[in-house]
């Protein structure tokens, strides 16, 4: 047994309560070498520094002194929801989400150009 597997077991903890999940993540957590365990902690951590660049997108949106300041925040809010998305589908294995991904980023390009549109023709200062 490696020394890692209090700690390990401590991060899974919380997962394996997670009704969607069950006992497997605990059972997972038993055998260290498995890539399961690794591959949970990695995405909780990745959707944690996700959330993180949300809120910090999220001040900037509100905060920005100009309006490109916000339009550029908004743009930068929406690229990292679409990340999540993304992460959330590859945890759940669920590639039409994926779908949606899509959808979402033709939805920011759209939204970008109007913006840049709605700029360029003079916006109110």
């Amino acid at each position: 047994m490696s020394p890692l597997t209090p700690l390990l077991l401590a991060l899974v903890q919380p997962i394996a309560e997670d009704p969607l999940i069950g006992s497997s993540a605990i059972d997972a957590a038993r055998a260290p070498e498995s890539a399961s365990v690794w591959f949970l902690i990695i995405v909780r951590l990745t959707l944690s520094v996700l959330a993180l660049a949300m809120v910090v997108s999220a001040l900037r949106l509100f905060r920005g002194p100009a309006l490109p300041d916000r339009v550029v925040a908004l743009d930068l809010l929406s690229t990292v929801i679409l990340g999540s998305v993304a992460v959330y589908a590859i945890e759940s294995d669920q590639p039409v989400m994926l779908h949606v991904g899509i959808a979402l980023a033709i939805l920011m390009f759209l939204g970008t150009v109007a913006f840049a549109l709605y700029l360029e023709k003079g916006a109110p200062k």
